[in-house]
């Protein structure tokens, strides 16, 4: 079982293609789900939300390719907390 709910990438590189090259992400990973539950992307100095394809995208290269990181967070400079960063954006509910 975790110790906490949370890991959090601050700054983690991604090549979501070949013609944009990698590009500076941070993300937060539920460790009950082993699912991404948010992430973010610079592009042009800028901080953009993932879509749901660049999310699945970076979800596979952490927990497949990288899956060395869910096991020892500290040595990979991910943070593990309760709490979900303050960048994160709760989802919103259709209006009525």
């Amino acid at each position: 079982m975790p110790k906490t709910k949370y890991l959090v990438a601050g700054s983690w590189g991604h090549i979501f293609d070949d013609v944009e090259g990698e590009r500076m992400t941070e993300w937060v990973l539920d460790r009950e789900s082993n699912k991404l539950v948010a992430a973010t992307y610079m592009f042009e100095h800028k901080v953009y939300d993932a879509s749901p394809e660049m999310l699945a995208d970076l979800e596979d290269s952490v927990v497949n390719a990288n899956s060395e990181c869910l096991e020892d967070p500290e040595a990979w400079g991910l943070e593990e907390t309760d709490e979900l960063p303050d960048w994160v954006q709760p989802a919103t509910s259709p209006a009525p």
